[in-house]
């Protein structure tokens, strides 16, 4: 804890004093703590790219602790217990995200992410199409919802998901191993093979491996 409180301290340093009439204390510390949950923020996303979670969690929190509607402290934190499997703490986070910032698509995929990895999918379906209908633009939704939708056994949803997305944006190669997994698993091994050589040609190993695989069939 001694790191993180440091970091306030310099945090609050950045922040210029003067400029304030007598009687504004309540701005001045408004704006302090604002300063200083943004520095904390931005080293608990170091702190996450060098895989030092614990230390992203701590830092996150403190400026959750400066700032009770710093949404995307939430989010962060969120995705934190997410990779470390927490999903009922990263549920909470993003939860708290969503209550803060509702028109924020990010948030609901966040949660969706939660949610399909605890294999509630209709709960997953629910966060993308709201995150859809915040941004109908963003590729990566239609993916995930897609993905979602194979997993219920729903392959043709999961395919349109897939079409929309490549429609979007032709470039995500995941777009393909997805569909291709989906008409896999709908039998139709002449689409499949299509969507596996598409991804291999953009270097995905495992489009490639599938794809061997159907070659031996």
């Amino acid at each position: 804890m001694k790191h993180i409180l440091q970091i306030i301290i310099a945090a609050l340093l950045l922040f210029p004093s003067s400029g304030f009439a007598v009687g504004k204390e309540i701005v001045v510390e408004e704006n302090y703590n604002k300063v200083a949950a943004d520095v904390l923020v931005e080293k608990g996303f170091q702190y996450a790219l060098n895989g030092e979670f614990d230390d992203a969690i701590e830092a996150y929190t403190a400026a959750i602790a400066l700032d009770q509607n710093y949404a995307m402290a939430y989010n962060y934190r969120g995705h934190i217990y997410y990779l470390q499997r927490k999903y009922e703490e990263a549920i909470e986070d993003f939860n708290k995200a969503v209550t803060i910032d509702p028109n924020d698509s990010s948030h609901y995929i966040s949660r969706g992410e939660a949610y399909t990895d605890k294999r509630q999918y209709d709960k997953a379906i629910e966060d993308f199409n709201k995150a859809i209908s915040l941004d109908p633009k963003n590729a990566q939704t239609y993916i995930d919802r897609g993905y979602v939708y194979d997993k219920k056994g729903e392959q043709d949803t999961a395919i349109e998901d897939f079409n929309k997305a490549a429609s979007i944006d032709p470039g995500i190669a995941s777009i393909y191993t997805n569909r291709g997994t989906a008409y896999f698993n709908k039998a139709d091994m002449t689409h499949a093979a299509t969507d596996f050589q598409k991804a291999c040609s953009m270097k995905i190993s495992s489009a490639c491996n599938m794809l061997k695989g159907l070659d031996k069939q």
